[in-house]
């Protein structure tokens, strides 16, 4: 009798952790949408107060280990207040804004912000590997936040 009950309750155990699982995967992106988080699947890439205006391309770079990109600014407006977060909400590095390339990757990240990055000008961060890799690009629009999802096409190597 007792071998039973104990073969039961070993079930209905892995019955509670098998519903308990399924839960938190459901609730994960619903609860990102409601926080707003940009690694949500339903987050659109442009914020309603924005236009595309941002491109991103791999610069084959690395900074301590780690790759660096590059994103330009196309449209014809100073983008104030920049900051670049990784798809799991990670701020990151921004290493230089210029028009023209650097010519050597600087040893520290930019330590000033607010950054601003005027028209045709880029901005050199540091990224993170991945293999497509996906930014989230944020910035002051008329005084209300706006961001871009930013990403790379991937490229065969043939």
């Amino acid at each position: 009798m007792r071998r039973r009950r104990r073969s039961r309750s070993w079930v209905y155990w892995l019955m509670l952790m098998s519903v308990f699982f399924v839960v938190i995967r459901v609730m994960g992106p619903l609860s990102a949408d409601v926080a707003g988080r940009p690694h949500s699947a339903v987050r659109d890439s442009v914020s309603q107060n924005a236009a595309p205006v941002l491109e991103l391309s791999a610069t084959g770079w690395t900074w301590n280990g780690r790759p660096v990109y590059r994103v330009q600014n196309l449209s014809n407006r100073v983008l104030s207040h920049v900051s670049i977060t990784s798809w799991q909400g990670d701020l990151l590095p921004l290493l230089a804004i210029s028009r023209e390339s650097p010519k050597s990757m600087p040893e520290q990240p930019l330590a000033q912000p607010p950054y601003q990055v005027p028209p045709g000008n880029s901005a050199w961060f540091v990224g993170e590997d991945e293999g497509r890799p996906r930014y989230v690009v944020s910035w002051l629009a008329n005084g209300e936040e706006a961001y871009e999802v930013v990403t790379t096409r991937l490229v065969s190597p043939a």
